[in-house]
């Protein structure tokens, strides 16, 4: 505590000398000379601690705490086992001890790796550090040496191998090695630790193991330091994590799955596997945003799109587990997002004749599916994705006709509710009211009288918006009028 307010920069919590003194007299006469703990400080966080009165932002500072913490375990080190472990346990830069006690003395193996077979998550951080260090200074003959001892128990060996250094002069010593030991070496590599010209070897070397995670974690670590990846890497990559997803091994983190995804969009849009990719990663319960890829191939499949809905609404064998949770989640969210109208070209082009197919066909899938009750509606809030018009009215000419022919409410219910969900937040000032929803609900009834003459149907799903956005303008006149009499 006084280590922490000496080194503080903060004018409210620095005390003065006068204040600390008699504190530090009192703690030197009650500290027990022989407690190794008393030199935990040292191994603090560098921002917590000042020595000689410097801090961490002090010129020198660095030299004198390792010079005291060096002097400070070669003390601890002449009391023994206990002593070192009791001064790990009750520190919090652990690596820094690891490291010291492997340039010590070699006679320190038995008891500082006896501790990868314990329970201390402190002991085992410390012992990592002390078995990366000795690997480095004594190579791959010290590693086997350990392990053909054989006082390690099999999770002891395992965390031993996994924090090896991920040293190119380590690899084939660890490929000699049992396959379960090799494999766990691969799945606990850091990324970061692989040199630039060895990151294409490694990443083979992690899909050969079965690596997913840190195949993942490669690729966007190549990513983050514009070390542009292949595209089949990606492919591979992703597709292997996807299954080890099934298994429910270790997984990368989200942001790292998805910076690859978007990587791949964005290199490779039209990649073939890419929407295949993109739907088990929603389906495994990532939260993410569908890509044009994905909806190019559902605009294009009503049979995809029928399994969405079914996916969403259908029913599950047996209980709903965690796994059906989430595939349901990936399929809300592709509908859910959905932006792209079925057949439009990138041109801006819609073939009128092949919409109303894929419509049509959607219809019978969901019907055979037992679904047709819902069909319409879930086809119409596709169709909300219809770009304006020729004439500058939404929707397009083309979803008109298709509104008329296909004469049915739900559908155009359907077509109105995306329509007005696809509006999403607004921001406005505390008094302006409803003076966008008033602008919006003017401008629906306008389209709606242009195009009542040929477009009866779509004429009603605007006048329905209109009446919507009419009713959201009140509600917000009126909260606005709320704040001006607070006022």
């Amino acid at each position: 505590m006084v280590n922490r307010y000496q080194s503080s920069t903060d004018a409210l919590r620095v005390w003065r000398d006068e204040q600390l003194r008699p504190l530090v007299e009192l703690f030197a006469q009650l500290e027990p000379a022989d407690d190794p703990r008393r030199f935990a400080w040292l191994f603090d966080y560098e921002r917590y601690i000042m020595i000689d009165e410097l801090t961490s932002e002090d010129e020198g500072f660095s030299e004198v705490l390792q010079k005291e913490r060096d002097s400070a375990l070669a003390s601890v080190i002449q009391g023994g086992d206990a002593q070192i472990r009791a001064l790990v346990e009750a520190s919090k830069n652990v690596n820094y001890i690891g490291e010291f006690l492997a340039r010590a003395n070699p006679e320190l193996d038995p008891c500082i790796l006896s501790w990868l077979d314990g329970e201390s998550q402190t002991l085992h951080k410390a012992a990592s550090a002390y078995v990366w260090s000795s690997a480095k200074q004594r190579g791959m003959p010290w590693v086997r040496s350990i392990l053909e001892k054989g006082f390690l128990r099999a999770e002891g060996r395992r965390r031993l191998v996994a924090s090896l250094p991920c040293d190119k002069a380590f690899w084939r010593g660890v490929e000699d090695l049992d396959a379960a030991l090799s494999r766990t070496y691969w799945e606990n590599v850091s990324v970061f630790q692989i040199k630039e010209e060895d990151r294409d070897e490694v990443f083979d070397i992690l899909l050969e193991y079965g690596c997913a995670a840190q195949a993942v974690a490669l690729l966007s670590r190549m990513i983050d330091v514009e070390q542009k990846p292949k595209t089949s890497q990606a492919v591979r990559a992703l597709s292997l994590w996807c299954e080890s997803m099934g298994r429910g091994e270790k997984t990368v983190s989200s942001y790292e799955a998805e910076e690859l995804l978007t990587w791949l969009e964005s290199e490779a849009r039209d990649h073939p596997d890419l929407p295949t990719l993109e739907f088990r990663l929603l389906a495994c319960g990532h939260d993410l945003t569908p890509s044009d890829a994905l909806y190019r191939i559902l605009g294009r499949e009503p049979g995809c799109f029928a399994a969405l809905v079914k996916g969403l609404y259908g029913s599950h064998e047996g209980d709903e587990g965690q796994e059906t949770r989430a595939y349901r989640f990936g399929c809300w969210q592709v509908l859910n997002h959905w932006r792209c109208l079925p057949e439009l070209s990138d041109d801006g082009t819609i073939d009128g004749e092949r919409l109303t197919r894929w419509v049509e066909e959607s219809r019978t899938l969901l019907d055979v599916d037992g679904l047709g009750d819902i069909a319409d509606t879930q086809i119409g809030e596709v169709l909300a994705s219809s770009p304006d018009g020729n004439d500058g009215m939404w929707p397009a000419e083309e979803v008109r006709d298709l509104l008329e022919d296909a004469k049915s409410r739900d559908l155009e219910q359907g077509i109105a509710v995306g329509r007005y969900n696809r509006r999403g937040g607004t921001s406005r000032g505390i008094l302006d009211g409803g003076a966008q929803e008033w602008c919006l609900a003017l401008r629906y009834r306008e389209h709606s009288r242009k195009m009542s003459a040929r477009w009866p149907r779509a004429a009603a799903v605007l006048n329905s918006l209109a009446e919507e956005y009419e009713l959201e303008a009140e509600r917000e006149d009126e909260k606005a009028e709320e704040r001006a009499d607070q006022d």
